[in-house]
């Protein structure tokens, strides 16, 4: 990241306008993969002029959706989060009511952690809150940006870290959604692979 800058997701209330990953390997484009295969092996050696398109399709899939670790934890969570953003939007439109995030993801959890009791659901959104508000990822942005882009120089290593501090803001519906997400990968992966991850959707790579 030799130039790094901040970008805003333009998502509302419900912050689920997003695209959503083709998951695990669809059986179907692995079975055409197969028929091509074979179609090179026994037809005619034409078909593999098919195949090498497919198997570079395929590597791009696997490189997008799982090449990184955050990536691995960032698609199956929105996946989860869009099933859990539709429920409550249901369920607030039954009940009259606003768009509650921290319903969204306590539901999001419930999906991705299922062994997590309530308490430790609560206890790991208001973290998340918390870090948000009080910016106490700064540290780690800022170490990762300076592994990254080196030629940065303090002057302007300053400068965006006060756009990054300027974009967290608890208040902020699909921002907190990440939050959570980065917890997440810091759970899995660790410290370094958080700051990765929020660089990522601060820059607009991680929708």
């Amino acid at each position: 990241m030799e130039r790094a800058r901040v970008r805003m997701p333009a998502w509302g209330r419900c912050p689920h306008a997003f695209e959503l990953p083709y998951g695990d390997e669809p059986m179907l484009g692995w079975m055409a993969l197969v028929v091509f295969i074979l179609l090179a092996v026994y037809n005619s050696p034409w078909w593999w002029m098919a195949v090498a398109p497919a198997v570079l399709w395929k590597a791009h899939l696997w490189y997008f959706y799982k090449g990184r670790p955050w990536r691995r934890v960032h698609y199956p969570a929105m996946r989860a989060y869009a099933r859990a953003c539709g429920a409550e939007t249901f369920r607030a439109e039954r009940e009259g009511r606003d768009f509650d995030v921290r319903s969204a993801l306590v539901e999001l959890l419930r999906l991705v952690r299922p062994a997590w009791d309530p308490g430790s659901i609560d206890l790991f959104i208001e973290r998340e809150f918390d870090r948000c508000a009080n910016f106490t990822d700064r540290g780690l942005i800022e170490e990762y940006i300076r592994k990254r882009a080196r030629r940065v120089d303090q002057g302007e290593l300053d400068a965006i870290m006060r756009k990054i501090a300027s974009v967290f803001d608890s208040r902020k519906s699909w921002l907190m959604v990440r939050m959570v997400v980065a917890g997440l990968v810091e759970e899995q992966y660790g410290e370094a692979h958080r700051a990765e991850y929020l660089v990522e959707v601060l820059t607009g790579n991680a929708n």
